[in-house]
């Protein structure tokens, strides 16, 4: 069976953070903390935002897109710890550690290679992340990759996500192919399996910080062995 379509996550394909990058991003946001008159330090920051993610896994479900989204992190990280219950103060913060977040994150050369490559080849290419819509077009139109996608999807467009297979079973839907013909590409293993449960092709990707071994049909360092698989 031919593979016509091909489900990006964005972070771990497309772009791979680092530690290195995460410290950048992490000061980067510290000055603009300071800039609110909101004082703080890197290595004090970096403790907060690690124990808010983990409040915020503790106090969702599994498949809840809250866990993953900027909004929601900076939301906990300023009420928590610095007593800053202003809206607009919260989603300055939380824009900013977006826009932080794209610009130490530009996309990978093989998988924009790739990208152009198969979407000249008129294969279906969706991007999705768990994580809000406003990261995602602001992401691909940043770095010039919006029109490579017939299809975007994330977190702000449904009630879960993986593990959950439903995102999975929605996308399905809109390419209007079978599950067997599409290939999932992600470095997250609840990714993986959600794709899998939805009887999507799984392909593991070993990038990025957050990669963790996944159960796939296919485990691989780069993005080579996808240009072969799906050009076949």
């Amino acid at each position: 069976m031919p593979i016509n379509a091909v489900v990006f996550d964005l972070e771990g394909p497309i772009s791979s953070l680092t530690e290195e990058s995460l410290h950048q991003v992490i000061r980067s946001q510290v000055e603009y903390l300071k800039n609110l008159e909101i004082e703080t330090a890197f290595s004090r920051l970096y403790r907060e935002m690690l124990d808010s993610m983990k409040l915020l896994e503790e106090k969702n479900p599994a498949d809840s897109p809250k866990i993953h989204m900027f909004a929601e992190l900076w939301k906990v990280v300023l009420k928590r710890f610095y007593a800053v219950n202003d809206e607009a103060a919260i989603m300055g913060a939380a824009r900013n550690y977006m826009e932080e977040m794209i610009k130490a994150t530009p996309p990978n050369e093989d998988a924009k290679r790739i990208i152009e490559k198969l979407s000249g080849d008129g294969r279906k290419l969706v991007a999705f992340t768990p994580r809000e819509e406003e990261y995602l077009d602001r992401y691909l139109e940043v770095y010039g990759l919006e029109s490579f996608f017939g299809l975007k999807f994330s977190g702000s467009r449904t009630e879960h996500v993986y593990p959950n297979s439903d995102p999975f079973l929605l996308i399905q839907q809109a390419l209007g192919l079978p599950s067997v013909e599409t290939i999932v590409v992600s470095n997250s293993a609840r990714c993986l399996q959600a794709a899998n449960n939805a009887g999507m092709i799984s392909y593991w990707l070993m990038r990025g910080l957050k990669a963790e071994r996944a159960a796939a049909e296919y485990s691989e360092n780069d993005l080579l062995l996808l240009e072969k698989i799906v050009s076949v």
